[in-house]
């Protein structure tokens, strides 16, 4: 039996964090949530996740200075995007640096299965 990847989820936005965490794990995968980019950071390598569900406009650092700092990493998690700021110079600046997608909200479901799908093959969810 294979573990399901980690999906760590950065949103300062309590019920989307909760939104997404739901969908994450009805995909199959499990989810750890932060609400900030510090935090998310303040938590180590303990919880390396497989792949980051991550907003863009956030208190503190921002999604796309947290994206700068996880490219720096020895081996970068996959960052998928999931902003209501997707405009096409910001969508594509985070492509540039790195992030597998953009996605606006609301996201459809089916949108974020794909990108999650795309990330980490599908031998993993159910």
């Amino acid at each position: 039996m294979s573990i399901a990847p980690l999906i760590a989820i950065v949103d300062d936005d309590e019920a989307m964090r909760e939104a997404l965490a739901d969908l994450v794990e009805l995909l199959g995968y499990k989810s750890v949530s932060y609400e900030s980019a510090i935090e998310f950071l303040a938590a180590g390598r303990s919880t390396w996740p497989d792949c980051v569900i991550l907003d863009v406009q956030m208190p503190g650092m921002s999604g796309l200075d947290l994206q700068e700092r996880l490219m720096g990493e020895a081996s970068p998690p996959p960052i998928i995007f999931v902003t209501s700021f997707a405009e096409p110079e910001l969508r594509a600046k985070a492509i540039r640096a790195g992030a597998y997608c953009m996605l606006s909200k609301p996201t459809p479901s089916d949108v974020l299965e794909k990108c999650l799908h795309d990330v980490l093959g599908d031998a993993h969810a159910h």
